[in-house]
């Protein structure tokens, strides 16, 4: 038992003597470069990377640029849609206002200048009226174009098929039903020119002046009554109102009160014609059809125009005047 116990820690001590024995390994540091690489290389690898990131780079750059050209073009239509849809053509001062004296450069998107002009028609016969007005819309591709040279040429046409105005007024206003009634200048008068198919009085009759509250009328109704033109210059002294219009048929509304309590009943008869033909069989007073003052009448009146010119008068023994008219075309 002895010898075999002795064996055993022999060959224990073998193993362990064995063990202890055993070189160690060592870890040799790499040499200093051996993971680099060589100036070729350096020079391949740059190469390589610059034919991947130059074109990625250019093709950015072309995408930013046509991106750029895209939301300008949008600007550019935008901008043409809102210059088109500013332009009504039921303003009386439609030429002058919607005409630019030269190019406009005021307005602009991402950097870039959107310089445009317009210039209302008037001597095209027949392109341009009170009703329809046709418009030239010049746009340009920056501030330095000759103005006879623009990128782009528009005929904008805006037509309406209404005018309504208030004589003696400055100030627009819209009605109860919703309708825009444009004032004739009221101290400085809107008068009518065939040039610039302005519709108005032919002269600068006197201003009736008076805001009284219209007792069978409501809100800013009470304003269409308003004011208003005036004119005696002895018997059948005439108000003149014109407006050049496309031939056909019109319905003309002529609106009528009395504010001066110190006229009589009957003492401001009128009557009312349209191109050349009187409309009333009698003489018309507004105290005899309204029964008092501050209350507004109606009159309404149907005419065929062949000359493009729709032609209003009124005419008193005493003072002709008016309030307000509404010109519209006939439909069907």
């Amino acid at each position: 038992m002895n010898d075999q116990y002795g064996m055993v820690c022999l060959k224990t001590a073998m193993d362990y003597s064995s063990l202890s024995l055993e070189r160690p390994v060592s870890l040799k540091p790499l040499n200093e470069g051996s993971l680099g690489f060589s100036l070729l290389e350096v020079m391949m690898i740059v190469a390589l990377m610059s034919l991947t990131i130059l074109p990625m780079t250019i093709t950015i750059n072309q995408l930013a640029t046509q991106a750029r050209g895209v939301y300008v073009a949008s600007s550019r239509n935008l901008q043409v849609n809102s210059l088109i849809d500013s332009m009504d053509a039921a303003r009386p001062d439609f030429a002058t206002q919607f005409t630019d004296g030269a190019m406009v450069t005021t307005q602009s998107e991402s950097a870039q200048t959107l310089p445009y002009w317009r210039k209302v028609d008037v001597t095209n016969a027949g392109n341009t009226t009170s009703l329809k007005r046709t418009t030239a819309l010049y746009t340009y591709n920056n501030t330095t174009d000759t103005s006879s040279a623009p990128r782009e040429k528009l005929e904008a046409v805006s037509s309406t098929d209404s005018l309504r105005l208030r004589f003696g007024n400055a100030t627009p206003i819209i009605d109860s039903s919703g309708n825009y009634w444009y004032g004739d200048g009221g101290a400085t008068p809107l008068l009518y020119s065939s040039t610039n198919e302005v519709p108005g009085a032919e002269t600068s009759y006197s201003i009736p002046g008076t805001s009284s509250d219209i007792v069978n009328t409501n809100g800013n109704d009470d304003e269409i009554y308003f004011n208003g033109r005036a004119f005696n210059n002895g018997a059948n002294s005439p108000i003149v109102i014109k407006a050049d219009v496309p031939n056909g048929w019109y319905i003309v509304k002529v609106y009528m009160t009395e504010h001066n309590t110190g006229v009589l009943i009957n003492q401001r008869n009128l009557d009312f014609f349209l191109q050349g033909v009187r409309l009333n069989q009698r003489r018309y007073d507004v105290l005899s059809v309204t029964g008092g003052y501050h209350r507004g009448n109606v009159q309404m009146f149907e005419t065929y125009v062949s000359n493009g010119v729709l032609t209003f008068e009124v005419q008193s023994v005493n003072t002709s005047f008016i309030r307000s008219i509404s010109i519209m075309k006939k439909k069907g």
